[in-house]
């Protein structure tokens, strides 16, 4: 559950640009599951606060309200199968030799 409040001296663990945006940025190390997660909304000096459902680890996004899957917004559009990438070969046998 989300809760609003002002900036204080507390510990920020995400960031948020804009009270409009779907998700934050997590800016500690360590977030584990069942954390409380104190979050700042910057462009409206916001605090909102939830509790990680997950361990969350630095530099991971974090949804702070439900998004929409993007293949729903794309129903008019046709799917096109992905095209095969090149593969690169290794020879393992010349890669051990070089190791020993």
């Amino acid at each position: 559950m989300q809760h609003e409040t002002r900036r204080t001296d507390v510990a920020i663990h995400f960031v948020v640009h804009d009270e409009g945006d779907s998700v934050g940025v997590v800016v500690v190390e360590g977030l584990k599951s069942g954390t409380r997660l104190n979050g700042w909304i910057m462009d409206q000096d916001k605090m909102i606060e939830f509790d990680a459902k997950s361990d969350i680890p630095i530099g991971h996004k974090l949804a702070i309200k439900p998004i929409k899957s993007q293949l729903s917004q794309m129903s008019n559009y046709p799917l096109r199968p992905r095209a095969p990438q090149p593969t690169t070969r290794v020879n393992f046998t010349a890669a051990i030799r070089l190791i020993e």
